[in-house]
């Protein structure tokens, strides 16, 4: 049950990684405005699982790269 978050977590930034590329590539732009509050909403939603896991460092820093 401690795996399932950081798994549900890193598909879900694969899938925002995969749509940034997408809309890079379709030449969408975002208002500065708008992209600085997504991202810190993002990085905030993002974030919430790791403050209820135990903290154990292995592997890549998955979402610290998206971030």
């Amino acid at each position: 049950m401690q795996k399932a978050p950081t798994a549900y977590l890193r598909d879900f930034a694969r899938y925002i990684l995969y749509f940034g590329l997408l809309m890079s590539m379709l030449g969408i732009r975002l208002n500065q405005k708008v992209m600085i509050t997504v991202m810190f909403v993002g990085n905030v939603v993002l974030s919430m699982s790791s403050l209820f896991m135990p903290f154990r460092r292995y592997g890549p820093d998955f979402t610290a790269y998206v971030n």
